[in-house]
């Protein structure tokens, strides 16, 4: 998650990202917390139309409250919604940077071919406009693959979703 002139971008994707191949999804906040952060990932779930086996986070506190020695001490709600999707969560490990990438690549995707220069009149309109763009990126054909990031994902197997309904939790 990433402040943008006090907002959030909320960010969901595959493990490996790589914008030739991977979609992109992302949610824009005006205030950040676990439920928010939830609503996010169940609005990606059903952008994607799914849910992914595992799914990757930064190691933010909505997630992740501490870990001492090698054990992970997750925030109860996050655990209690992941349990609810069936996903396993996963967090950055700390001092690698091949992790925080993935994390960080997304993140540096959206700021660089969707922020500058955006103008928009609320919150409801930027969401709009970046879910348009998002539409355009992840169906486009990609300069360097030449492929469209959707069939590359579905092709090289980025992620199997489940293809339960997604309903919204009472967490």
């Amino acid at each position: 998650m990433v402040v943008l002139d006090n907002l959030r971008e909320g960010v969901l994707k595959p493990d490996l990202y790589d914008p030739a191949i991977n979609p992109v999804y992302a949610d824009l906040l005006r205030h950040y917390g676990v439920h928010h952060l939830l609503a996010c990932m169940v609005h990606g779930f059903r952008y994607f139309g799914g849910v992914t086996e595992s799914l990757l986070t930064d190691r933010m506190k909505t997630v992740l409250l501490d870990q001492k020695g090698g054990e992970l001490h997750f925030n109860q709600k996050f655990l209690q919604f992941a349990a609810y999707y069936g996903f396993v969560p996963r967090v950055c490990r700390p001092y690698r940077p091949e992790t925080k990438g993935k994390i960080e690549s997304t993140i540096r995707f959206v700021k660089q071919n969707f922020w500058p220069g955006i103008a928009f009149a609320s919150l409801a309109d930027l969401n709009q406009q970046a879910h348009a763009w998002m539409e355009k990126v992840n169906h486009q054909v990609h300069a360097t693959t030449r492929e469209v990031p959707t069939n590359a994902c579905l092709r090289n197997g980025c992620g199997s979703l489940t293809s339960s309904p997604i309903t919204t939790p009472a967490i």
